[in-house]
């Protein structure tokens, strides 16, 4: 008898490993999409609190200077959390037209000092790393985010690029014609765009030797026109009605989805060493 053989592949552990991916941490509470599994608003509050030991170690060695910074609030933000279709509401529309605030910035300190002053600055920022978090953990986190807003950047043009004619023939119905139609373009619809008012970047001072203080700027309000209103009213309702806004939400949905989990060990092995030094930032904060 003649045994017919199987010729196959046998799966190794190593192979079946290497296949595996390990199963994600659990989004935080309020999240609504999968990007929310990074903690951004962690690496501010961490940002924050390095800066705070930071200046109070700089203050305490004499520059005073420093003490501008002690009060730190910065936003998060890595740049996978803008929406390229906003307004998304009727309201924002009419709110903001097109535009938005443009929001309040922290201090900072520039330069370079002598050698005392490098000195100091040198010591007192890795003090202050060493007493929030392991920078070596926190860099890769960093750079986690920056390969999440990497890898989703553009991902939405297509969707605006499938829907251009029908919003584009949408908001002709609705009494704006374009020359040359590019809804991302109201000026060639004729649109008048408002403008930011009521602010301006302070002048840096001298903080002695090289070094300049930079007080905080206070955020700006956006006024937009009426044209602008009408405009923007328009089209959040055309982008509703052709179903952009919908699209554009499945694409981001999936491809959010798609981009974390090919990061799920970073995220596996970084998330809880970022919530742990969160929670470590919120006391040196007070918050």
């Amino acid at each position: 008898m003649i045994l017919a053989i199987v010729v196959g592949v046998i799966p190794t552990a190593t192979a079946c490993a290497a296949e595996a991916r390990p199963a994600l941490p659990p989004l935080p509470p309020g999240a609504q999409r999968p990007f929310d599994l990074f903690r951004s608003a962690d690496v501010a509050l961490i940002n924050d609190a390095q800066i705070k030991l930071q200046s109070q170690c700089m203050v305490d060695r004499g520059y005073s200077q420093f003490s501008n910074l002690l009060a730190v609030h910065t936003e998060p933000g890595f740049g996978f959390e803008a929406d390229p279709f906003e307004p998304r509401t009727e309201e924002q529309a009419r709110l903001y037209g097109l535009g938005k605030p443009r929001p309040a910035t922290p201090g900072r300190v520039s330069g370079a000092g002598d050698a005392a002053y490098n000195s100091a600055i040198d010591h007192c920022e890795a003090t202050a790393w060493k007493a929030v978090v392991d920078t070596g953990p926190f860099r890769q986190y960093y750079q986690l985010g920056n390969a999440l807003a990497s890898e989703y950047g553009g991902v939405l043009d297509e969707v605006g690029e499938d829907f251009r004619d029908a919003v584009i023939d949408c908001l002709s119905a609705g009494g704006f014609t374009a020359a040359g139609g590019d809804p991302g373009s109201p000026e060639s619809f004729g649109v008048k765009l408002g403008s930011h008012v009521g602010g301006s970047e302070p002048a840096g001072e001298d903080g002695g030797t090289t070094v300049t203080v930079h007080p905080p700027t206070p955020a700006i309000e956006y006024v937009p026109t009426q044209q602008e209103v009408d405009f923007a009213v328009a089209l959040v309702r055309c982008r509703t009605e052709t179903g952009l806004f919908a699209k554009a939400d499945q694409v981001a949905e999936e491809e959010q989805r798609s981009i974390v989990e090919d990061h799920a060990v970073e995220f596996v092995e970084l998330n809880p060493t970022i919530e742990a030094a969160a929670k470590e930032a919120a006391k040196v904060l007070g918050r």
